[in-house]
């Protein structure tokens, strides 16, 4: 399947009526385990358990660069979509969610923590440009660790019944 169909795919499955359920994996063994549970119909990388099965604490104490090759193994070792936890971003949004695109995920999650609603909206906006320069659809989705406030919950929340409602 290719990038483009694994992101038509994801963008499907979220506005499908039926709950997605998106398991994190960190490495090969653990995508193929999860792609194999019937009911699965994509997958997401968690920055911490990457690090962590490398050593690394999380929060950005292993390399982008280590990060993205395990995702892209993740990536090629099912055909199901990937989105991808990258931290805050490495410093970059734009260059990071290039990055992980050519990697071959579909979508990305940003951590933003403590930053402004400003800075977060234009965090969000740069790495919506990237996916949609990649001709990637953007897919809404919220953080639960990133969303500490609850009237920015609350408008995903809204937005997403929005867009459901047609």
């Amino acid at each position: 399947m290719s990038a483009t169909d694994r992101a038509a795919e994801l963008l499907r499955l979220h506005t499908d009526p039926e709950l997605l359920v998106l398991v994190n994996v960190w490495d090969v063994a653990s995508a193929r385990v999860v792609a194999a549970q019937p009911g699965c119909k994509a997958l997401a990388t968690a920055s911490a358990a990457i690090a962590v099965s490398f050593g690394y604490p999380g929060g950005e104490h292993i390399s982008l660069d280590r990060v993205l090759d395990m995702t892209a193994r993740i990536v090629e070792a099912t055909d199901l979509p990937v989105t991808a936890d990258l931290e805050a971003d490495y410093g970059d949004v734009a260059a990071t969610v290039t990055r992980a695109i050519a990697a071959g995920v579909v979508d990305t999650n940003l951590e933003v923590d403590g930053a402004t609603h400003a800075a977060r909206a234009a965090a969000d906006r740069s790495r919506d440009r990237r996916l949609e320069d990649a001709g990637i659809a953007d897919v809404d989705h919220l953080d639960a660790e990133s969303a500490s406030d609850p009237a920015e919950a609350a408008q995903f929340v809204d937005r997403f019944v929005e867009r459901l409602a047609g």
